[in-house]
């Protein structure tokens, strides 16, 4: 039984919690986003309100996909994966580049 991901924004000591049922193998956090990696796809999410304080996520894209990567990391318009010998970039709501 997966349980829920619990997100502790520090600032304002409040605790964001967001439903999954897979296991989850990656978060990755930048401003207002929120990247998750599941076995099977990876899930961007975004903050919904302007106001800091009200901790509300929305779904903002959906990934449906293996991918297998050493490292997440979420930007303001991309996901990067990062692998052994090479970084994937892609641009939400995009397409997949390599970068060697």
């Amino acid at each position: 039984m997966c349980q829920p991901i619990l997100y502790c924004f520090c600032v304002f000591f409040s605790l964001v919690r967001i439903k999954g049922r897979e296991l989850v193998k990656k978060i990755a956090i930048y401003k207002n986003r929120l990247a998750i990696q599941m076995p099977e796809k990876i899930l961007i999410y975004e903050l919904y309100s302007d106001d800091s304080s009200d901790m509300y996520y929305r779904v903002k894209e959906k990934i449906v996909k293996k991918f297998e990567c050493n490292l997440l990391v979420v930007c303001s318009d991309h996901i990067i994966l990062c692998q052994v010998c090479a970084l994937k970039s892609r641009v939400v709501l995009g397409c997949i580049q390599t970068l060697r």
